[in-house]
């Protein structure tokens, strides 16, 4: 994403200019009527989706994520949230299908109970929303996904602060790496992103670079 402001919208009729970037935060945990409605606006291949997910947890989850993201580009396109189609890319990106709708650019992330999305206008965007957990072996993902450099960094950290720079680290290469469609078939260790906790989330190497990092904090016990 190039340089924007990152603005929390509450409205229900947002108007979204060229250098802001929406974020909306949802509870997915809904009552079982809403997750029968938000159901009724998914595509076919979304409900076949739906359906695949073994717990019904699991899968209310994916209905009310979905529903809800057809619900906020509605706001956004005028079109009923049951009409919107969307293009995938070769790695699952979703983009709007419509050429009319192009221009509104989005991405979308979950994690326990909880959705995170971002939409802005014709800039490339990912997002990414992760549930601090503290019983996640941190040690052996960092030793295996991270780059030289940011091993050595977060090795240097206390103990204590080191959950909160592998999350810092890890929302954001999956932001970055999911702005840029290519998912995880791109080496998470091929580039650097700040990690150490207080400081200005940034993507250091390769070096200079044009994207751009906001640090979110969306609620308690969760990165972004």
């Amino acid at each position: 994403m190039g340089s924007a402001e990152l603005k929390w919208e509450l409205g229900r009729n947002p108007r979204l200019l060229d250098d802001e970037v929406h974020v909306w935060l949802a509870n997915l945990r809904l009552p079982a009527e809403n997750i029968a409605t938000l159901h009724t606006t998914l595509s076919p291949d979304e409900a076949a989706r739906a359906a695949r997910f073994r717990f019904q947890v699991d899968r209310d989850d994916y209905i009310a994520a979905r529903g809800v993201l057809r619900d906020i580009l509605y706001r956004y396109t005028g079109c009923e949230a049951a009409s919107l189609a969307f293009s995938y890319s070769r790695f699952g990106k979703p983009a709007l299908a419509s050429s009319s709708d192009a221009a509104v650019q989005f991405n979308l992330s979950r994690s326990k109970g909880h959705a995170l999305y971002a939409v802005t206008l014709r800039r490339t965007l990912g997002v990414d929303l992760e549930y601090v957990d503290r019983s996640v072996d941190d040690a052996a993902i960092v030793e295996r996904f991270f780059s030289k450099t940011e091993v050595a960094q977060w090795k240097a950290l206390p103990a204590a602060l080191r959950p909160e720079a592998f999350f810092n680290a890890w929302t954001r290469k999956e932001a970055f790496i999911k702005a840029i469609g290519e998912g995880l078939s791109m080496p998470l260790d091929s580039f650097d992103v700040t990690l150490v906790p207080g400081e200005p989330a940034l993507i250091t190497r390769p070096s200079p670079c044009t994207w751009s990092l906001r640090d979110l904090r969306p609620l308690e016990h969760y990165a972004a």
